[in-house]
């Protein structure tokens, strides 16, 4: 992956409003920053194998560009929950609409729909009683 266009890319989800924790993964250590652009000007950071963002994106989305969301990751966590009784709440928590990249940012109204449409179709719930249609 080119350096130049990972750093543009994070730039432009670097937003003021929010934190954006990170975790990178370099071979056997793991290093963290309290927000984004703490790892942007750490000049080691592309070395790194892996990272994580805490970034509030729409479920229904799985790439942005060059990155990618952790939504594998709550499709597995979905599997779990169709298996073990674990709990009975579950919290949609999207709340960065306003500052999404451009090339994912539509209708907040639709938006929202197709959040819950996403959750309820993957963790295989009936929805046809529920006010989403």
């Amino acid at each position: 992956m080119d350096h130049k266009e990972l750093t543009s890319k994070l730039k432009s989800i670097s937003d003021k409003i929010y934190l954006h924790q990170v975790a990178g993964r370099y071979q056997k250590e793991m290093k963290r920053y309290n927000d984004l652009p703490d790892m942007i000007n750490d000049n080691s950071y592309n070395s790194c194998e892996e990272w994580r963002i805490h970034y509030h994106v729409p479920l229904f989305v799985s790439r942005y560009g060059i990155l990618e969301s952790t939504q594998d990751d709550i499709l597995n966590v979905f599997q779990l929950l169709q298996h073990q009784s674990i709990t009975n709440v579950l919290e949609i928590e999207t709340y960065t609409w306003s500052v999404l990249p451009d090339e994912v940012k539509i209708d907040l109204t639709e938006s929202i729909v197709s959040e819950f449409k996403w959750v309820l179709e993957n963790m295989k719930v009936q929805y046809q009683n529920l006010w989403i249609k």
